[in-house]
């Protein structure tokens, strides 16, 4: 992809887009089941839904960027 000119058709473009996108929701997957808390932060946990139907977000993050 790097080495690859930006596509101009809007449709090849989206593809693109959706395989960045596909890219980091693998990595923090593999980063949340390897190391949990511990480098992630859960976003959204506190929603005023009830329990278990939260919307929720796991994001990367270094203990000092942490949201308590």
């Amino acid at each position: 992809m790097l080495s690859e000119p930006s596509p101009h058709k809007a449709a090849d473009y989206k593809h693109r887009e959706d395989l960045i996108d596909a890219l980091l929701c693998a990595w923090t997957a593999a980063l949340w089941s390897r190391h949990g808390l511990a480098r992630c932060q859960v976003l959204g946990a506190d929603s005023l839904l009830p329990p278990g139907q939260a919307p929720t977000i796991i994001a990367p993050a270094r203990p000092e960027q942490r949201r308590d």
